[in-house]
């Protein structure tokens, strides 16, 4: 036994187990590292046994070796308890290395809270130890019961010789705010917790953790809010504050914090300031607010239009005010109407009723200009439902304004739709053609006329055309006007039209083309519309007042 390693202290073993001088090494490790007052170290097999355990662990737990290893059954999975499956679980332990905050049953089965310190080695033989330094801290107990209270949890940073960070270490309870459960889900690293923090708050909470440790002065404190992401991927608001211990120099070696959860704060915060903004947006928009007693015929001013102050005196009733208001302001058309909107009668019979509002919009003459103003009336629920009343009235004239204009615009797009089905009725038929990929697509005004495919290449809807359609003139034959090449010959720039007319072989049905370009690419006619209308009954009643004329002539 290392009598200087244990100064006296006891090691008890569960079998004929040795330890070598690494084991040692290890264990001193695991001793300096967490101030420990207890050691249990084993092995990685199915149970997890215990192989060996200091009398100053089995002191702090209240147990002698014989008590404490029948209560465990000799496995490491018996000691702990609560939320510490990172050391009853061999493929989890073995991935653990450093500090963790766990729970550990004492003799009268109540849980201690114990930082705990693992680190790994082998026996003599060279199979692999897990070993582990137990740390009970009364105070630390008490801390992490405060933190419980105010939904806190404490950290700690350790700094090189320059003062720049390094190790870090988050407690349980900063660990469990967020939703995790030990150093696996959430490892001591600064990479982790800066991983967490918001995209749009770790520029700023970057600057504020580094700048705390540069300041020598130590003016410069850490104390900042930002939103952290959970386990679960949401976020939360939290507080964040350091104090830094520094050298005789200034340079920083320690730091220590404690982050507060101030999610359900935060939040009502901004609850508040959006109502208050909100409510400064709604009350801008008002000319006046009046709190109103119809009872007592009497008033309080929320606030009143600077150019409408002139309308009070001393003593003035509600009544008084309203006469005044629409005498000197309200346009003659509009006052009859405004003084019984007005009528305390009038109001508390809709309030008694059960009106949650009442409303009523009017023009009024300000300062030479006409405006259009909105009275609304809403009882006040804290009070009797149909004594007091909230007057609000704001100025809504240019939402008139907006509104006569959509009117208009409306009535503009009515016309221009009528035009356009009037325009449509002429239209026989048309089609998109593209000239580059061969392509059409036709349409039809005539549900009988279904002999031309909806669509298909362009050089068989000219074969189709071509046999069952002329040209009037007879200069072109139908498919040489349809060509490509015709085509882009008379149309020349993008806003030219090709017109001729046509008819069916029998000379029974006549039409009117035209052509007109919907691409124009590189000088010529990409994409092409060719829109038909039937002229045959034009043609008819044309004929027929020429036969009549020339009859009458003759006569």
């Amino acid at each position: 036994m290392n009598t200087e390693l244990f100064k006296g202290e006891k090691l008890y073993s569960s079998g004929d187990f040795k330890l070598c001088r690494e084991s040692y090494a290890a264990i001193n490790v695991a001793i300096g590292d967490n101030q420990a007052v207890g050691i249990i170290a084993g092995y990685y097999d199915e149970d997890l046994t215990i192989a060996y355990v200091s009398e100053f662990f089995l002191h702090n737990l209240g147990y002698s070796y014989e008590e404490f290893m029948e209560a465990v059954a000799g496995s490491l999975k018996n000691v702990f308890c609560g939320e510490n499956d990172g050391f009853i679980r061999n493929e989890r332990l073995v991935k653990i290395h450093g500090s963790e905050d766990v729970k550990m049953l004492n003799k009268e089965g109540a849980p201690v809270k114990i930082r705990a310190y693992k680190t790994d080695s082998f026996d003599n033989e060279g199979t692999p130890l897990w070993i582990l330094s137990a740390h009970i801290d009364e105070m630390q107990e008490n801390m992490q019961l405060v933190n419980q209270v105010i939904s806190s949890g404490f950290w700690s940073v350790k700094c090189d010789q320059h003062g720049k960070p390094t190790d870090v270490f988050f407690s349980y309870e900063f660990r469990k705010m967020l939703g995790y459960h030990n150093i696996l889900d959430f490892p001591d690293s600064l990479e982790t917790w800066q991983a967490g923090v918001h995209p749009g708050d770790i520029e700023m909470v970057d600057k504020a953790f580094y700048d705390a440790f540069r300041d020598c002065t130590d003016e410069t404190k850490y104390d900042v809010e930002y939103r952290m992401r959970l386990a679960d991927g949401s976020y939360q608001w939290f507080r964040d504050k350091g104090e830094v211990s520094r050298c005789a120099d200034g340079t920083a070696f320690h730091m220590v914090g404690i982050f507060v959860n101030i999610d359900k704060e935060k939040k009502a915060a901004q609850y508040t300031r959006r109502a208050d903004a909100f409510h400064r947006a709604y009350t801008k928009a008002n000319l006046c607010e009046y709190y109103v007693d119809l009872k007592e015929n009497s008033f309080d001013s929320m606030k009143v239009e600077e150019g409408l102050a002139g309308l009070f005196g001393k003593n003035i009733t509600w009544d008084e005010m309203i006469g005044r208001f629409t005498d000197t302001y309200v346009v003659w058309e509009d006052r009859e109407m405004m003084k019984q909107f007005y009528d305390r009668a009038y109001i508390a019979r809709k309030l008694e009723e059960g009106s949650e509002e009442i409303n009523l919009e009017c023009r009024i003459l300000m300062n030479g200009n006409m405006r259009w103003i909105r009275n609304v009336i809403i009882r006040d629920s804290a009070g009797d439902n149909s004594r007091y009343a909230l007057v609000f009235v704001s100025d809504v004239t240019e939402a008139k304004r907006k509104e006569k204009n959509l009117k208009e615009i409306t009535s503009q797009n009515r016309i221009m739709n009528q035009l356009i089905k009037g325009t449509v009725k002429l239209v026989d038929c048309y089609a998109a053609c593209d000239l580059e990929r061969d392509i059409y697509h036709f349409y039809s005004q005539n549900m009988n006329d279904s002999a031309c495919k909806p669509e298909g290449k362009y050089c068989e809807f000219v074969e189709f055309m071509a046999s069952r359609f002329k040209t009037v003139s007879g200069n072109l034959t139908l498919k040489q006007a349809f060509s490509v090449e015709n085509i882009r010959k008379m149309l020349k720039g993008p806003d030219d039209i090709y017109r001729f007319e046509y008819c069916t072989r029998d000379e029974k049905q006549f039409k009117s083309i035209a052509i007109s370009p919907l691409a124009w690419k590189e000088g010529k006619a990409v994409t092409v519309l060719f829109i038909s209308h039937d002229t045959t009954n034009f043609l008819k009643d044309s004929a027929d007042i020429s036969a009549n004329w020339k009859g009458t002539c003759q006569s």
